[in-house]
């Protein structure tokens, strides 16, 4: 198992670290996906951003990549 860092953010706000173990970097996409679905059910409902996003680190905090999901609202 590896230990990783996911710091979730919603338009400007950094809104938690969370330490995930995961077998591999590509568990921990996974698991990412799984949280980013959750920011967006819970944020986009109640208080529309822009952008929300889940990056991923190592355990020494270096940053391997990040999964962010972008949200427009287009008047017609």
């Amino acid at each position: 198992m590896s230990d990783f860092l996911f710091t979730t953010i919603s338009g400007t706000d950094v809104v938690t670290q969370i330490p995930v173990s995961c077998g591999d970097l590509e568990e921990a996409k996974i698991e990412a996906r799984r949280v980013l679905a959750r920011l967006i059910g819970e944020r986009l409902a109640n208080d529309p951003c822009e952008m929300v996003s889940v990056e991923i680190f190592d355990a020494t905090e270096r940053p391997l990549t990040e999964l962010r999901m972008m949200y427009q609202e287009i008047d017609k």
